[in-house]
This record gives structure tokens, C-alpha cells and sequence, in this order.
């Protein structure tokens, strides 16, 4: 199963997010809920460089992926964050069994 975390900071913004754990909902190389999640997050981390030019941090290992925002958070970073865990939200609504989201 696939896990997703979400840290908030006191006025609601998203300002932390971890991703571990694999699907399982497929052979390996042939999951789709995994390939939604991935495609989801990585291509958050690249509008959030990209576009809304937000400092932040991202560790990719060994299947594990955290993205970490620094100060000041900027509304576009926040866009993409909020449209990244629509997302997630929406693949896990369909596929519970193999992925969880929770929000602190």
C-alpha cells in the first residue's frame, strides 16, 4: 500500500509531503495507482520549480519521495500542492485498498 502524508502549517498551507510504499495493486512495472501517484507527485515537485519558483527540498530513496517547502510559501506552490492532492485523493477514492492520504 501506498502512504501519503500531508503536513499543514498553522494557516493551512501545505508545507510537507511524504510518499512511501508501493501499491501493490499490480506486478511491479505495471501498477497504474502507483503510476498516477508518481506522475502526481514528480510532476508537482517540477511546476513547483518551474513555475511558482517555491524554495523547497525533495529526497527520492529507495522508493520513498519527501518534498519539504521552505519559507516564504508562495501562493503558486500552493496551487500545484492543492491540485497535486486533489488528485491523490481522487486515485485513492478508487483504489482504497492500495493507497491511503492522511493530512496533520
Amino acid at each position: 500500500m501506498t502512504h501519503i502524508d500531508v503536513k499543514r502549517n498553522g494557516v493551512g498551507q501545505i508545507i510537507e509531503c511524504h510518499f512511501q510504499g508501493h501499491a501493490g495493486a499490480a506486478p511491479y512495472g505495471e501498477d497504474i495507482v502507483c503510476a498516477a501517484i508518481s506522475m502526481l507527485s514528480q510532476t508537482s515537485i517540477l511546476g513547483l520549480h518551474e513555475v511558482a519558483q517555491q524554495a523547497m527540498e525533495y529526497q527520492m530513496e529507495d522508493g520513498e519521495l519527501h518534498i519539504l517547502l521552505s519559507e516564504p510559501i508562495n501562493e503558486s506552490g500552493q496551487a500545484i500542492l492543492e491540485t497535486m492532492l486533489l488528485g491523490i485523493k481522487n486515485v485513492a477514492d478508487q483504489y482504497s485498498d492500495f493507497v491511503r492520504v492522511s493530512e496533520q
